[in-house]
């Protein structure tokens, strides 16, 4: 079992700085405000995976934190 399987919500960085969140189970609106904050939804391996728009990526960090705190 991978690291990112342990928790319903895993954020995490690349080596390049990036910041992905993963979501292991369906959260009630947890799409929509991480779409809100500048994240683009994509399905790896059975779950959804969400990544910053290159050109967003550093200013996503902030808001996609806090919007992982709300669900």
């Amino acid at each position: 079992m991978a690291l990112t399987d342990h928790h319903d919500v895993f954020i995490g960085s690349t080596a390049d700085e990036f910041t992905f969140i993963v979501l292991n189970r369906h959260l009630q609106d947890a799409e929509r405000t991480l779409t809100k904050a500048g994240f683009t939804a994509d399905q790896q391996h059975g779950r959804t995976t969400f990544l910053p728009a290159p050109e967003l990526a550093e200013e996503v960090n902030d808001p996609g934190g806090l919007a992982v705190y709300t669900f």
